[in-house]
């Protein structure tokens, strides 16, 4: 509610506070749920396999593409440019679907969360273009880039950790 009071003026900085603070909590999101997967996946599931745990450490880089994407929305909430999200979130799906049925047809769990994560990331991605083409200064593009980076980065690393119990 506070960056639609603002409607796209942030004289004061208390809009990119909240950015900042939004890019953080999404950081930390994919850190902790993907540095406790495993963990979750095996009180979750009865013997979960590989595939599942593997899936379950990247899911969290969702957080951030969805975090993005609430800031960008909002902001063109805030300015009454509401149009182009009647566009962006179908084309977005619909490019979703077509990559992830190459997967899909492959039965590979994995790679279809994969494309589930791509596309939320590429949805934030979409939404906050979106906004800066309204104005630069209603998404700082290099604080959402670097939390996207930074979450995704995470949430790969975490792959290459083994999956046993203890490494949750």
């Amino acid at each position: 509610t506070a960056i639609l009071a603002h409607r796209g003026d942030d004289a004061k900085g208390a809009v990119r506070r909240i950015m900042v603070d939004g890019v953080a909590v999404g950081v930390a999101l994919a850190v902790a749920a993907s540095a406790s997967a495993v963990l979750a996946a095996n009180i979750l599931a009865h013997d979960p396999t590989i595939e599942q745990l593997q899936l379950a450490r990247i899911m969290p880089a969702m957080a951030m593409g969805y975090i993005v994407f609430l800031l960008g929305t909002t902001q063109l909430v805030a300015i009454g440019r509401t149009r182009l999200m009647a566009l962006v979130t179908p084309v977005v799906a619909v490019l979703d679907l077509g990559v992830m049925l190459i997967p899909a047809s492959t039965g590979s769990l994995f790679w279809v969360g994969a494309t589930k994560v791509l596309a939320f990331v590429l949805l934030g991605v979409a939404y906050m273009a979106a906004a800066r083409r309204h104005g630069r200064h209603l998404i700082d593009a290099k604080i959402m880039v670097v939390g996207l980076v930074a979450s995704v980065a995470v949430c790969a690393l975490m792959l290459l950790l083994p999956t046993d119990f203890w490494f949750g």
